[in-house]
């Protein structure tokens, strides 16, 4: 299995994948944001760029014949782990940052930005204390109030069904399967 310098390595080298990715993706979108409406674009690109930074764990996994739906100690609950996820929660609200500043005059909307900043206290306190509640307490919900903004505009009246929902998710994924 892949050793914990491995596993640092791995992690290191999506991160910078994800990164580079995320600054091509944002330019090329610029570019054609015209053409396309951010509000449908950005969340698949976000949602795509999150499975990038694990590439690397993958490959090693299944180029040393292991079967990569058992996951590894890069991804399971270990040091390395924890390693992994607190840099993919760093990488997360930059990408959200980044996303958000880049795309300021055409997303410029006050509930997304306290989406953002919700979900950065949340990292702040997951990575200082590593107490998976944090995560579940501010949830991530940009990627989904952006498809809830494409799909309904400004018809606010799920939203609340939604965030619960997602609140749900969260608790399942992050307390009760992990």
């Amino acid at each position: 299995m892949i050793i914990l310098k491995d596993c640092l390595t791995h992690v290191s080298n999506g991160m910078a994948l994800r990164t580079i990715l995320t600054f091509a993706s944002f330019y090329i979108i610029k570019i054609y944001a015209t053409k396309w409406d951010l509000y449908l674009v950005l969340p698949i690109v976000l949602t795509i760029l999150d499975a990038v930074d694990n590439f690397f764990i993958k490959y090693s996994v299944i180029s040393q014949g292991y079967n990569i739906l058992q996951g590894t100690n890069c991804t399971k609950k270990s040091k390395e782990s924890l390693y992994y996820q607190v840099n993919d929660k760093i990488i997360d609200i930059l990408s959200y940052v980044l996303c958000y500043t880049y795309f300021y005059k055409e997303l410029n909307d006050p509930l997304l930005e306290l989406f953002i900043i919700h979900r950065m206290i949340g990292i702040i306190l997951f990575i200082t204390t590593h107490k998976k509640y944090f995560l579940v307490i501010c949830f991530d919900f940009v990627k989904e109030y952006m498809l809830y903004k494409y799909l309904f505009a400004s018809n606010y009246n799920y939203l609340p069904l939604c965030v619960i929902l997602k609140i749900i998710f969260e608790y399942v994924l992050h307390l009760f399967i992990n």
